[in-house]
């Protein structure tokens, strides 16, 4: 996909090669300006898509957030966010030990990552959870945040780890579009995906709650 910054340099160092040195200097330039061009897109797509996996790190999610506000003030783009605890991270630190609940966090997040869009960021927040910032497109309604979040609770139910008996994975979500917070900023954010993952925590497991609605989905 051209990013619009990148094509308008490209243009515009074509165009004046052309001015400057004639026709046939666009030849010369043509290569090394398109490989340079997917250099750039390629570092900017990695950039965006590359997993947040530092640990209870909330400020980096907020940051993320603030960012993505920013990113959509004159578009018509809508974004959301999801909160995921697992239902059976307290659980399994008492029926078992701390690395049988790394080793099942480390499940889902790789499960996780098989099945969002390459776009969205995924940050591990320890204490069995992590959030997803859904990347900005057109037409992110409710219908379609419910089966992001049905699609990701059928993920993590199979991602349990191996030999722990009958202990069965399964997370409860809460839910946040960006325009659901009255401040429009990650602080507002975060606590209103709390709020509502907290909801969905008890009405569990495998609940799933929108901030601002009082019943489960």
């Amino acid at each position: 996909m051209v990013h619009w910054p990148e094509g308008v340099i490209f243009a515009m160092a074509c165009g004046l090669a052309v001015v400057w040195f004639g026709p046939g200097a666009a030849l010369l330039v043509l290569p090394f300006g398109l490989l340079g061009f997917l250099l750039i897109a390629d570092r900017r797509r990695l950039r965006r898509s590359k997993p947040v996996a530092d640990a209870g790190d909330l400020g980096a999610l907020q940051a993320a957030i603030d960012d993505t506000y920013q990113g959509t003030l004159r578009t018509e783009e809508r974004f959301a966010c999801i909160l995921a605890r697992m239902d059976a991270h307290d659980a399994m630190l008492e029926q078992a030990d701390q690395s049988v609940a790394d080793r099942a966090r480390a499940a889902c997040l790789d499960r996780v990552s098989r099945v969002i869009r390459h776009d969205d960021l995924r940050f591990d927040l320890s204490d069995g959870r992590f959030a997803l910032l859904l990347r900005p497109g057109v037409g992110l309604d409710r219908a379609v945040l419910l089966s992001i979040a049905e699609r990701l609770q059928t993920a993590l139910a199979d991602s349990g780890p191996q030999g722990q008996g009958d202990l069965r994975l399964s997370a409860s979500l809460g839910v946040c579009t960006d325009d659901a917070p009255r401040d429009r900023s990650g602080r507002a954010m975060i606590a209103a995906l709390e709020d509502a993952a907290a909801k969905a925590a008890r009405d569990g497991p495998s609940a799933i709650r929108f901030h601002g609605e009082d019943v489960r989905t």
